[in-house]
Formats: C-alpha cells, sequence, structure tokens
C-alpha cells in the first residue's frame, strides 16, 4: 500500500510530512485530539526503507484516543527516530535536498521535549 507513493531517493533519508496542521496550533478540539494519525504498519515500512527520521507537522503520530503508544515503541528496533510537532514544513520544496538538524535542549533523563529543527538547502 505504501510502496504507491513511495520513491527510491526516500530510502535511508530523512521524511518530512506536511499536514498544514501546524497553521492550526490552538487549543483547539481539531488541534488537540483531532489530528490524523500514522498507520500503525507504516513503522515497518520504514524500517525495511532504512529511513533515519521522520517528521510530522501534528502533535502526535498515533490516534489521541490510543494508549497502548505502539507507535512510539516500534521505531526503536529500526533505529527510526520521530520527531512530531515541526512548525513551517510548507516553506521546504518537495524533492529539494535539505540538510536536516534536530537540536535537543540540555536536560537528562527527560521524555517528550522540545526540540529546535531546522532544513537549510543544500
Amino acid at each position: 500500500m505504501h510502496d504507491s507513493v513511495w520513491k527510491k531517493g526516500y530510502n535511508g533519508e530523512i521524511i518530512l510530512g506536511n499536514t498544514h496542521l501546524d497553521k492550526k496550533r490552538a487549543r483547539s478540539e481539531e488541534w488537540q485530539y483531532r489530528f490524523p494519525s500514522l498507520p500503525l504498519d507504516i513503522v515497518d515500512f520504514l524500517g525495511e526503507k532504512k529511513v533515519k527520521l521522520i517528521g510530522i507537522d501534528i502533535l502526535g503520530i498515533e490516534a489521541a484516543d490510543h494508549n497502548a503508544f505502539l507507535m512510539h515503541i516500534g521505531p526503536e528496533k529500526f533505529g527510526i527516530t520521530f520527531i512530531k510537532d515541526i512548525a513551517n514544513l510548507d516553506k521546504l520544496i518537495e524533492g529539494k535536498p535539505y540538510l536536516t538538524a534536530a537540536l535537543p535542549p540540555k536536560f537528562r533523563g527527560a521524555n517528550g521535549l522540545m526540540r529546535r529543527v531546522a532544513a537549510m538547502k543544500l
């Protein structure tokens, strides 16, 4: 199913997904609870394609009503990092190469921290 939109040039790369919901960021029902979620089989698919990182502009990577956190556990077996809630992905041009960096704050032993993500044209 995912192969229909996948391009071989994506293998081993960083994938950034833009839903345009970052423009609706607010304390709203849509932003906090009704954002689109990724299908559970995507982790295995991305792992097979050796994707390094996936970044998205939505608040979560699985539906807000899920409590098993399977999408948070699965990527570890493939070494895939997920970064959520990235703003301004609409400023990037699809297919153009970028140097992407995710810079963490200096907190030890913390979980779910904000990141400063930058994508620079090559």
